[in-house]
Formats: structure tokens, C-alpha cells, sequence
């Protein structure tokens, strides 16, 4: 080899004899090169393997403490993705639950559920009873007892008053969110998750309304006047010493109302005149095009509970008019009294003059006078029927009116809203995601490019071989 690149024959024999001279050491696993013959591919083959096994072990690791960096970064993130799946979906079924509950009390009018049976009466599904943040308990959500058997129009704010919440044995339990609060639904419908320090008293309890009196709940029944009702006119108790007896007072009353369920308001009106003991005398109907509809609904109760069914409609809608107007009947009731008697005592004085005379006319006129007493007498008594049926039965007269449809604005305010309930999806996915990926980029970044390149070079060296 060095002759044909034109060594001289001294320098070449000085070579080789150093060679020859100088020992070869092996490598630990690697054979001498002395036992490598130039001639034997399979030996040449194995010391590449070899080699190459060795780089393949040590970029494996690199792609492997890559993959470690990035999953102790992404675990934080995923946990927190997990947790709110389960929080949305506890706020899922409070709110199924709060549904069922005030669709049964608009049934029951208006009175929440017992305290003993509220689940068996709202007739929600068992599985949504479940908190998916504490899967050991048979049933994760518990009711406000301090506002059961209550009516709607007792609870001033209801907005703020709870009705379901995260629970253990009846207890609040905070269980979202490493445990910083609570997942609520409260009286007006609406579910939200409150944070311990509001959802709790200084005694660890639910800062819950007050129970309602003993009283008020043993007095209820269904078609007596119920306590949440605050009568301001009732028929007078007292004379006043201007006749012997009770005044007789006639009421006709009116009420208008605006309603966003027109028809709804409908039944429940007609539900309010069977449960003060009224019955209803017309009730009519209508669908509108720019309002949900009219409707007219009118009847009679005792004169005794009008106040009590003109608090309980004022509670159905919005009052836009409300009038009441009584008459005093007393003059009226005075004197069919004296004209009954009279005309009593008329009709006994004809019968005994008729059976004293013996004259076949003057009989005949007599019986005249006293068909016509006696009509007249009849008359006095319808007229007295109609004195007293308006006297003791109170006619009411309701109108109602469906609240104003949203205009195309509305639509447009809709839309808007969506928009922006999606921009904030969006903000929360870059809080979560794209922000941690950002400030951890120093981190990632350079170990990310490190393994590309090892796989990248990983794959030409092996397609070489």
C-alpha cells in the first residue's frame, strides 16, 4: 500500500517493523484488530451493531426523559381537566334536580316538596343523585330541609336561599376543587359553585332562611286560607251600631296581570278560586302573535276570602291594575224584610176576610188580591236571593296578558351572548393549556428539538447501514 502511493522501500520496511514491534490492546466487548480480517464482512458487521447499539441505547434515554419532562407538565393540566368534567357534570344533575322540585311545586301550589318524601315526589332518576366527586356515597346531594313543605312566597330571596347542595349524611361537604367549595342550587332555578368561606357559617353549617313556624306548616290544608297570604279586605265585623245585625257589603273586584305563560297562569288561577272554596263562572283563552296571548278569567268565593284570593293572584304575575268596589246592601236587605212581612200579613188578612164573606165576587177579588200578594212576595224573595248571593259571594274578575315578545334586538343580544360565552370558553382554554405550554417552553423546547434531532439522525445512520 505504501509503494503505491509512492513510499520508498526503506520507509516502508521502517514501518512495518514498528508495527510489528508495537502491542495492540482490545476494548472491553470490542475484538483486536489483529483478528479482524479485512476480508470478513460479518466481523466488520458486528463491530457496526455494536456501535450503533450503543448510540440507540443512549438516544432512546434522551426520547424517554423527553417524554418524562412533558407528561410531569401535561399531568397538572389534565388533573384540572378532570376535575372540572366532574364539577360540570355534579352542576348537571343539581340542576335536574332543582327542575324537578319547581316543576312539583308549581303543582302543588306553589309549597315546596316534603322533607320526608321530596325525592319520591319529584320523581328524578337515581343515578342523578350521584356526585361524581364522591362515587362511595349511594347519594351525593342533599336537600334544604329548612325550606320544606314552605310556600314560594314566604322566602323573600329566593335567589340567594339554597335548595340542593354537595352533602355527606346530610351535612354541606366541599369536595370540588381540592375541596374549596361547594356546588349549589338555589329557590330561583340557577346552579352555581360557592366557595367555602360563603357557603359555610361560623358553625360549619349552611347559612340556610329560617324554618318556617310550626304553626304555619300544621295549618295548611288544601282549601283553607294559607298562611303566606296577607288579606287587606275582608267583609265588615262590626255594625257600628247602625242596624242589628251584620252589614251587608257586595265586593266586585278586578285584576289585571302581565304573565310570561299566559295559559299557565290560566289553570293556576282557576286552581286559586277552587281552593278558596269559589268556583269559576267563565274562563277564556287566547293566543297572541306578539304577546304569549289573553286570557279572562272570572268567579265567585265567599266575600270572606277575597283578600286572601287577591294576594295569592298577585303572586301569579305582574299587577298592572287592580280594583275593588263594595256596595252597601243594607238598605236594600232592610226593607225586603219589611216588604215580605208586610206582604205576609196582607195575604193573612185577604184569607181571613175570604172566609167571611159570603159574596161569590168579593171572593173572587179577594183571590185576586192575594195571587197578586203572593207574586209580589215572590219577587221580593228573588230579589232578596240576589241581595244575599252578592253579598255573601265576592265576584272577581281577572285579566291576563302575556309579557311582550323580544324584538329582533333580542335575537341579536342573544347571538351576542353566545359569542361571548364561547370567547370565554376560549380565554379558560389558554389559562389552562396554552399558557403553562408557553411558560414552560425553555423547559420542553430544547429537550423536544434534542430527541427530533437523535431520531432524526437515528434513522439516516441506520438507513447508511
Amino acid at each position: 500500500a505504501l509503494a503505491s502511493r509512492g513510499a520508498s522501500d526503506g520507509f516502508a520496511e521502517r514501518i512495518m517493523a514498528q508495527v510489528a514491534v508495537t502491542p495492540i490492546t482490545t476494548t472491553q466487548g470490542m475484538p483486536a484488530l489483529s483478528a479482524i480480517s479485512a476480508n470478513d464482512p460479518l466481523q466488520i458487521s458486528a463491530v457496526h451493531r455494536t456501535v450503533f447499539s450503543i448510540r440507540r441505547f443512549f438516544e432512546w434515554l434522551a426520547v424517554a426523559g423527553v417524554a418524562l419532562i412533558m407528561v410531569a407538565i401535561f399531568f397538572p393540566v389534565f388533573g384540572k381537566a378532570r376535575e372540572k368534567s366532574r364539577h360540570t357534570q355534579c352542576m348537571s344533575n343539581q340542576k335536574q334536580i332543582a327542575l324537578g322540585i319547581m316543576m312539583y311545586t308549581q303543582e302543588n301550589h306553589e309549597r315546596l316538596p316534603d322533607a320526608d318524601s321530596w325525592r319520591q315526589e319529584i320523581g328524578v332518576a337515581d343515578k342523578v343523585y350521584h356526585c361524581t366527586a364522591a362515587l362511595d356515597l349511594p347519594i351525593g346531594i342533599a336537600y334544604n330541609l329548612q325550606v320544606a313543605s314552605r310556600r314560594l312566597g314566604t322566602i323573600a330571596t329566593p335567589e340567594t336561599t339554597p335548595l340542593t347542595f354537595d352533602a355527606r349524611n346530610g351535612q354541606p361537604e366541599s369536595r370540588h376543587n381540592d375541596n374549596k367549595g361547594i356546588v349549589m342550587s338555589f329557590l330561583d332555578g340557577h346552579v352555581e359553585y360557592v366557595a367555602k368561606t360563603r357557603a359555610q357559617s361560623s358553625q360549619g353549617t349552611l347559612a340556610l332562611v329560617p324554618a318556617e313556624p310550626s304553626s304555619a306548616v300544621t295549618a295548611r290544608a288544601p282549601a283553607s286560607i294559607p298562611t303566606s297570604s296577607q288579606p287587606t279586605i275582608a267583609p265588615p265585623a262590626h255594625n257600628y251600631g247602625l242596624v242589628e245585625g251584620k252589614l251587608q257589603i257586595a265586593y266586585l273586584a278586578s285584576m289585571t296581570l302581565e304573565s310570561e305563560n299566559v295559559q299557565l297562569t290560566v289553570e293556576r288561577s282557576e286552581l286559586l278560586f277552587r281552593q278558596f272554596d269559589g268556583f269559576v263562572l267563565t274562563s277564556e283563552f287566547q293566543r297572541g302573535e306578539q304577546r304569549g296571548g289573553t286570557a279572562t278569567v272570572s268567579g265567585r268565593l265567599p266575600a270572606e276570602k277575597l283578600g286572601s284570593l287577591l294576594a295569592e293572584l298577585s303572586t301569579l304575575g305582574t299587577v298592572t291594575a287592580r280594583s275593588v268596589n263594595g256596595e252597601d246592601l243594607t238598605p236594600d236587605a232592610l226593607a225586603n224584610v219589611a216588604k215580605l212581612q208586610d206582604l205576609a200579613g196582607a195575604q193573612q188578612n185577604l184569607a181571613h176576610i175570604g172566609a167571611r164573606t159570603r159574596s161569590t165576587d168579593q171572593k173572587l177579588s179577594i183571590e185576586e188580591l192575594r195571587d197578586k200578594a203572593a207574586r209580589e212576595a215572590n219577587g221580593t224573595r228573588e230579589d232578596e236571593y240576589r241581595r244575599k248571593s252578592r253579598v255573601t259571594l265576592a265576584e272577581v274578575r281577572v285579566e291576563i296578558h302575556g309579557t311582550r315578545r323580544s324584538s329582533p334586538n333580542g335575537s341579536y343580544g342573544a347571538t351576542a351572548a353566545s359569542a361571548w360565552a364561547a370567547l370565554g370558553s376560549f380565554a379558560r382554554f389558554l389559562l389552562t393549556v396554552l399558557i403553562p405550554l408557553l411558560i414552560w417552553l425553555p423547559v420542553w423546547g430544547p429537550l423536544l428539538a434534542l430527541g427530533w434531532f437523535g431520531y432524526r439522525r437515528y434513522r439516516r445512520q441506520r438507513r447508511g447501514s
